[in-house]
């Protein structure tokens, strides 16, 4: 499930391109960290738990659901 979000975000050809998704988007703080982590830093899942101190599975779900928020804003701009 949302591989083609995933996917879409790494290819993106600018970090403005993402801050502009990321401005788009109903999100916490929190959450939009866990998105530039991941597709703008690279860190891995465990990297973020340890950072923000929420278990490995908080990140996921949070991760998860904000791709499906993400994924509206992409398809109506992008």
């Amino acid at each position: 499930r949302h591989i083609k979000t995933r996917k879409a975000l790494r290819e993106l050809p600018e970090v403005s391109d993402l801050e502009f998704i990321l401005d788009h988007v109903l999100l916490s703080k929190e959450d939009k960290m866990i998105i530039r982590m991941i597709y703008l830093e690279g860190r891995d899942i465990g990297y973020i738990s340890d950072t923000l101190g929420f278990s490995t599975s908080v990140i996921k779900t949070r991760h998860r659901k904000a791709l499906s928020k993400i994924d509206v804003v992409m398809r109506k701009y992008f």
